[in-house]
């Protein structure tokens, strides 16, 4: 299958990626009949196939993607280690450009190896090769590199829309340039420093980013009742991983499209992140039998791959436990209530 005539839509998430691909003009009605979830986590080994971990683990010069960056994150020996996710915030950030090229710290790049721009564009590259593969895994080759490409990010202010476009556009040109070089199924190895410089130094390739889609008003597309046969208005709250995003929308009978209200638009930095981080800390504080540094950082990681399945428990539950040393550590929701963020 050509990309050609295809529109595929990329959520670059805090957590997980994941992506859809629906054929280019279409009514509303018929692409929400025609839109299908591509099986990224299937490409990758992911627990859930339509989803892909956004993560990256730097160790001992070489990079782990996606599922392998979790295992191996896990298992690291090497204390005050944590692997790079949080990607999206990073593109809301106040100047893209310097944010990018800023340096990760020493716990996540231990020998200062990487700018925050050649991690992500090496992750982007990831991220397209899941999506070629998913697209079309007879010939995953490039397939989806004709597609038109949407993305979504946090905080899209007016502003700002050209010059920070142009600058993500060029990122997914490197990581075309890069995936091109580095070649299908790259993630299922480490990748070491020398040939992810190698791929950073390729040329980028063509891509035909369409544009950038405030995370909210993708939720208030996707919700958007059809046919209208009254003014809508809604009210969206995307509360990620990284970023709770809000938004206000209206939407009236005919060919009129949808509006967002732009003083309803609210971007908070306080989201799913923010509670792992609070949860964990307090896990490390009721683990009495945890108290040498060695011993802790060990924990931590530990919970850093599972830390966000355990919050879904304890918010069904009310309570939560993970073992450690052979030891549980039990915390409940007024216990997290109780710890500052």
């Amino acid at each position: 299958m050509n990309g050609a005539g295809w529109i595929v839509a990329v959520d670059f998430g805090t957590a997980f990626s994941k992506a859809a691909a629906v054929p280019d003009n279409l009514s509303v009605a018929e692409a929400r009949r025609q839109v299908r979830a591509l099986a990224l986590g299937a490409q990758c080994a992911a627990a859930n196939p339509l989803l892909a971990p956004s993560i990256l683990f730097l160790e001992k010069g070489e990079v782990f993607f996606g599922s392998l960056a979790q295992t191996r994150a896990s298992a690291t020996e090497t204390p005050r280690r944590e692997p790079l996710q949080s990607f999206k915030v990073m593109l809301g950030a106040g100047d893209l450009q310097q944010a990018m090229a800023s340096r990760p710290s020493r716990i996540i790049d231990p020998d200062g190896v990487f700018t925050y721009r050649e991690l992500i564009i090496l992750y982007l590259a990831f991220l397209l090769g899941l999506v070629d593969k998913a697209f079309n895994p007879t010939a995953p080759e490039g397939a989806a590199a004709e597609a038109q490409l949407r993305y979504t990010r946090p905080g899209w202010y007016g502003d700002r829309t050209a010059s920070d476009h142009a600058f993500i556009r060029d990122l997914f040109a490197q990581a075309r340039g890069a995936l091109k070089f580095l070649g299908q199924g790259f993630w299922h190895e480490p990748l070491s420093y020398e040939r992810a410089r190698a791929a950073l130094a390729v040329d980028p390739a063509p891509v035909f980013v369409d544009g950038g889609l405030f995370e909210a008003t993708a939720v208030a597309v996707c919700h958007l009742p059809n046919p209208l046969t009254n003014i809508e208005r809604l009210m969206v709250m995307d509360i990620g991983a990284g970023t709770s995003d809000f938004g206000g929308y209206t939407a009236s009978p005919g060919t009129a499209p949808m509006k967002e209200i732009p003083s309803a638009r609210f971007v908070l930095t306080v989201a799913g992140d923010t509670v792992d981080r609070a949860l964990m800390d307090a896990l490390l504080t009721k683990a009495k039998h945890v108290r040498q540094p060695n011993l802790q950082a060990a924990f931590w990681r530990s919970l850093l791959t599972v830390i966000r399945t355990q919050k879904e428990t304890l918010f069904d539950l009310g309570k939560m436990a993970v073992r450690f040393e052979g030891k549980p550590v039990v915390i409940t929701v007024k216990e997290l209530e109780r710890t500052a963020m």
